[in-house]
């Protein structure tokens, strides 16, 4: 009974939770990586300013008032009018060799916010296997998400499936997306944070990011971790309750018995009555009512 009762403890409590644990050590669903706030000194990114005064240089769009410490990175900016589609912001740009390899996770998790723009966008730029040129880093391939800005809410989840590659990118390069197989997410160069697509030009706006991190779909990962459980005890529990119960065994009786002549008594009656005829039969004096008186002894 004993040992019946561990069985049932092992397969219904310790197995699950062992595989539970190996399936949370595998997938890690909390895990993160954190760009903002970071340390300066183990950063492995640079950060820099940029805007169209590359392009141009009359009534441009600037950067300017940048702060960057542990905790914040915030600019200011101002778009000019020089260029037809102006843009400023700021560069998070991977150190030498190195890249924010993104491969684990789900989402771009963002404390953001602007004093006059709605909707600032943010650019990932991945490198492209046998396109991309260092040297160029318009030649990373650019994804875009445009962040729609709250007055009573600055934390925000962008999924990075919702990053697409923008119609000019495509026209900058002169390539289509059928020029390009899938994303390459382990290859992240440049985290860019940019103006307000909205805003007019001349108009100033500060940006401040007190959070950027990337994290993955914990909701996700319990769910599947919930189907595969319940097919479990699912499976266990049809396995159980199907098992067929043993057949009672049927132990044969042998009785041993020793075959008894069994005659009727009317038979025995008859052969006394014909022996007493038989015998008598010469007796003179033999009558039905002697025979009676005899027949009556011998039933005696």
């Amino acid at each position: 009974m004993v040992k019946g009762f561990f069985n049932r403890l092992i397969i219904w409590i310790i197995l699950p939770v062992i595989l539970f644990s190996f399936f949370y050590a595998w997938r890690r669903p909390h895990q993160t990586i954190s760009i903002i706030p970071y340390a300066a000194d183990t950063a492995n990114f640079l950060i820099y300013s940029y805007s169209d005064s590359l392009k141009s240089t009359e009534k441009v769009s600037s950067v300017y008032n940048i702060k960057v410490n542990d905790t914040i990175i915030s600019f200011s900016y101002r778009l000019g009018e020089g260029y037809q589609f102006p843009y400023a912001g700021v560069t998070l740009f991977a150190k030498d060799s190195s890249f924010f390899d993104l491969t684990s996770f789900d989402n771009l998790e963002m404390d953001i916010q602007a004093t006059a723009g709605k909707r600032p966008q943010v650019i990932l730029g991945l490198y492209a296997t046998g396109f991309t040129n260092p040297e160029k880093t318009l030649t990373y391939r650019y994804i875009v998400k445009d962040m729609d800005l709250k007055k009573d809410q600055s934390r925000f989840t962008i999924p990075l499936d919702k990053f697409i590659t923008p119609t000019w990118w495509y026209a900058e390069n002169n390539v289509s997306e059928k020029d390009f197989k899938s994303l390459e997410f382990d290859k992240v160069k440049i985290i860019n944070i940019q103006n307000c697509q909205l805003l007019g030009k001349n108009i100033p706006d500060t940006i401040t990011i007190r959070e950027l991190k990337f994290t993955k779909n914990a909701v996700l990962f319990y769910q599947i971790a919930g189907i595969i459980l319940a097919c479990y005890y699912i499976t266990i529990g049809i396995v159980s309750f199907s098992r067929k119960k043993p057949k009672e065994q049927i132990q044969k009786v042998e009785i041993q018995y020793t075959p008894v002549q069994i005659t009727s008594q009317s038979d025995q009656d008859s052969h006394k009555v014909i022996n007493f005829i038989s015998t008598n039969y010469q007796d003179p004096e033999l009558s039905l009512k002697k025979n009676t008186i005899s027949y009556r002894a011998l039933r005696k």
